[in-house]
């Protein structure tokens, strides 16, 4: 299994098509965040595709140093910020919501830290068995990354809709496989992954939209 920058460029160039038309079937600005994630993805993929080709050239600069961080500025700090929080946005169910709280703090606490890590000691990306490796000289507390897990997967497996609850099933059971098939370029493989995951994403809101379509036909 290889990945390269054609392949996040597909990845992004689909999630930018299908994050502009999930945006169109919003109906508040609490499902917004959740429309927009496929955009968010989208993004992550086109700064990991122009990675790629800044490491497929042998260039090492300012320009790939600020792609490499930027890219982890996703994975490692927005999504376990933002995703309990596009959870509880759209959870309708009071006893859920507050099942889901906790993880906000979590999603916080999870962010900053690495942050920090980033700060203190910045990272580089080498192309390493056809996937990027992203790497710094500072040692994170043992199990950051299954911390980090629960963090963004257990609010969304929470979720009384089923697309959230089964993204959140696959976000997860992808992570832990990619962290022991592939461990020392997880973080590249797996945030490929979730990004392809969050096309359900847009089958949330279709098929929302389909049934209440029904809905209005059979009224």
């Amino acid at each position: 299994m290889c990945f390269s920058a054609q392949a996040s460029f597909i990845v992004g160039t689909t999630l930018t098509v299908a994050g502009a038309a999930t945006l169109r079937r919003v109906d508040s600005w609490r499902e917004a965040p959740l429309a927009a994630a496929p955009l968010l993805f989208a993004a992550q993929q086109f700064i990991e595709g122009a990675l790629w080709l800044r490491l497929g050239s042998g260039t090492d600069d300012a320009v790939t140093a600020t792609l490499v961080h930027s890219f982890l500025l996703f994975a490692e700090v927005l999504w376990p910020v933002l995703l309990p929080i596009i959870a509880l946005l759209v959870e309708p169910e009071a006893r859920r919501r507050r099942l889901m709280a906790p993880f906000i703090p979590w999603g916080l606490a999870v962010g900053g830290y690495l942050l920090v890590c980033m700060i203190l000691s910045p990272y580089e990306a080498t192309i390493y068995n056809d996937h990027i490796l992203y790497s710094s000289e500072m040692k994170r507390a043992v199990g950051t990354e299954y911390v980090y897990l629960i963090g963004i997967s257990v609010p969304l497996v929470l979720s009384s809709h089923r697309t959230l609850m089964l993204m959140g099933v696959l976000g997860a059971v992808l992570l832990v496989f990619t962290k022991h098939y592939t461990p020392m370029t997880y973080v590249s493989v797996s945030c490929y992954f979730a990004a392809v995951t969050s096309i359900m994403v847009f089958v949330h809101f279709y098929a929302r939209s389909d049934l209440r379509g029904r809905s209005e036909r059979t009224a």
